[in-house]
């Protein structure tokens, strides 16, 4: 396999084949993949949303592959806010949710084109941040307390041997609900299609004129 190929992540085998299957189980990830799409389409954006890849969505910014440069999502629903414990606890037969979000990564040869490894949540992150009384949508490692670093990475090295968090670790809180994320999807797509239109009156009066 060449160097070019071996380096991105586009090419290498898909991590699991069931997505298209339980399709209803991850309704709220496939909305939120949409709404990724969206986002980056009304920013005029080039881009590459895959879902089901390696992580649960996986967003390129650039169709180029010697520029592409790669977002991991991990995307969960959440009765209550993610805690430490909820974070590294170890589930019956494999990894924790952190574990397994960075292990799946670490060793991979495109790990260099990975701009950001992200846990987004539709609830929230109750972690200790190093400012308090402080509500961040997006939690970065400079943002969390000493202490809570230290947490997170002494429980991340017994489970799979790693002594740092990544420094492109995001946790993220998702833009949309898992309650009423269809109508807000809804009308985000109607102000893409009004924006659209509007966008094409004005060419059409430009030339026009």
């Amino acid at each position: 396999m060449s160097k070019k190929i071996d380096s991105n992540p586009l090419f290498e085998g898909q991590r699991e084949k069931s997505g298209s299957v339980t399709f209803d189980k991850y309704s709220f990830q496939y909305h939120w993949a949409l709404y990724r799409v969206i986002s980056n389409h009304s920013d005029q954006q080039e881009y590459a949303v895959i879902i089901e890849l390696h992580e649960d969505v996986v967003v390129s910014n650039s169709l180029n592959v010697d520029r592409a440069k790669f977002e991991f999502n991990q995307v969960k629903t959440n009765k209550s806010p993610f805690n430490t414990h909820q974070l590294v606890e170890i589930k019956k037969g494999g990894n924790s949710v952190l574990g397994k979000l960075i292990k799946d990564v670490s060793s991979k040869p495109y790990v260099t084109k990975i701009e950001t490894l992200n846990l987004v949540t539709s609830n929230k992150f109750n972690l200790e941040l190093a400012k308090e009384n402080v509500e961040l949508k997006i939690i970065r490692k400079e943002d969390l307390s000493s202490i809570q670093i230290s947490d997170l990475e002494s429980e991340l090295k017994k489970e799979i041997g790693i002594s740092d968090l990544p420094e492109n670790l995001r946790f993220i809180i998702s833009d949309i609900s898992d309650s009423d994320y269809q109508t807000i999807l809804i009308g985000t797509i109607a102000k893409l299609i009004v924006y659209s239109l509007a966008l094409i009156q004005m060419q059409k009066a430009f030339i026009c004129f």
